[in-house]
């Protein structure tokens, strides 16, 4: 029983410690993702509260159920429009960035540690992701232009994809080993193509299946039920369960643009409201389970050599002049050189490299404790450079400024009526 209390008081302070953290993060640009990893640090390798050999045989579900959660919520915020209408600029700025850190990266990777190409690029690609929920947010209600916000939006799911994609293909890779690598990409294009397919089909039939039962309650746990069923679906066929989640995502996140393709006979209009739900329920499990998996990952922390600090350091210092590069290069004519601060900042590693970097560990590949080390310190590292960057910007300085006065402001009159 006494285990039982424990295991429900950690809960709720893990929610606490993220839910306060998100709005310490507000008031003084220091990621919340910096107290979870230091809270897990101290419950797992510091006092050994919690032993993170109780939990092994619960992370290849967890980690799954993460990447399903996180593509879908990537499908949703992909609006296809928007997209074409940008494309230039928002794939340009997103392509770029993660194409010049996951070379950085990997090249340091390959000829400084000497890891074998597989391992760089699958480490490589997991640190190659840009932008994180909590800074968009915070940006989100900042006097920024909306092509700014929308380029870190995009960039953001379109990065986790790329990542995901990259560093799963990577771990099939070295897990068949010997196979030859015409057959690995023949492997490879099935099961991309079936889990784009499925995804597809599945999306489409709960369109119809939504607009059929709209009036109804609790939409948004069919929609969850609907999305891990595609997802193993795609598993049991053969195919890509990750990329099944993210184009059912899509689907349902651009839903106007499908039924007029598809030819469907549904008002959009009556389903707007549903889309908002959902949107709206989804940030709040993928919220849950971002606090849980960062306090995971310091849980299973393992405190190697200083030289891991140091190349943590190196990493995260290669990634910001990479992005710096990638952002200056990107913005250097366009309506956004004005934003090129506010986007360089957004260099803070998020859940995506949180969720792949304990599957190394995971699937008890080689260098699993040093991989998952570098993780943990370029996840630190970069989210404290994101702070400390932020807060140099003089637009950011200014805005908090005049938050503060409006506060005062609101905050006379009821000093004046106590007195």
């Amino acid at each position: 029983m006494e285990a039982t209390i424990f295991a429900f008081y950690t809960v709720a302070l893990i929610m606490l410690i993220g839910f306060f953290g998100m709005l310490f993060f507000r008031k003084t640009s220091i990621p919340d993702v910096i107290f979870l990893l230091l809270f897990g640090v101290v419950l797992g390798p510091i006092t050994h509260v919690i032993d993170i050999e109780a939990i092994y045989g619960v992370l290849p579900y967890m980690a799954m159920f993460a990447i399903s959660i996180l593509l879908f919520d990537s499908g949703l915020r992909i609006n296809i429009d928007r997209l074409l209408e940008k494309g230039k600029a928002v794939i340009g700025t997103s392509i770029l960035s993660f194409i010049l850190s996951l070379t950085v990266i990997t090249l340091f990777l390959k000829y400084i540690l000497y890891l074998r190409w597989a391992y760089s690029l699958m480490l490589g690609s997991i640190l190659a992701i840009s932008g994180s929920m909590t800074l968009i947010t915070l940006i989100r209600q900042m006097p920024v232009k909306e092509e700014a916000l929308l380029t870190l939006t995009l960039e953001m799911a379109l990065t986790n994809v790329l990542s995901i994609i990259i560093a799963l293909s990577c771990l099939e890779y070295i897990n068949l080993k010997i196979v030859p690598i015409e057959r690995i990409l023949v492997m490879l294009t099935s099961k991309f193509s079936t889990g784009i397919l499925i995804g597809l089909i599945v999306g489409v039939i709960w369109l119809v299946v939504i607009y059929m039962l709209r009036e109804e309650e609790y939409f948004y746990m069919f929609t969850l039920s609907v999305l891990i069923g595609a997802y193993s679906l795609a598993e049991t066929l053969g195919g890509s369960g990750a990329l099944a989640s993210l184009i059912f995502g899509l689907v349902l996140g651009n839903d106007e643009k499908i039924a007029s393709v598809m030819g469907l006979k549904i008002k959009i209009e009556e389903l707007r409201p549903i889309r908002d739900l959902t949107k709206r329920f989804h940030s709040e499990i993928t919220f849950l389970m971002r606090s849980f998996f960062f306090v995971l990952l310091g849980l299973t922390y393992f405190f190697g050599d200083v030289t891991e600090i140091v190349f943590g350091a190196i990493i995260t210092g290669l990634l910001f002049i990479s992005r710096f590069v990638a952002i200056s290069i990107v913005t250097i004519k366009g309506t956004l050189a004005s934003e090129r601060k506010i986007l360089t900042c957004a260099l803070g590693r998020g859940l995506v490299t949180a969720v792949l970097g304990i599957m190394p560990m995971q699937f008890g590949l080689k260098y699993s404790e040093l991989m998952l080390g570098l993780v943990v310190n370029i996840i630190f590292f970069s989210n404290i450079l994101m702070a400390i960057t932020l807060s140099t910007i003089r637009e950011y300085r200014l805005w908090r400024k005049r938050l503060e006065e409006i506060v005062k402001e609101e905050e006379k009159p009821q000093t004046n009526s106590g007195s």
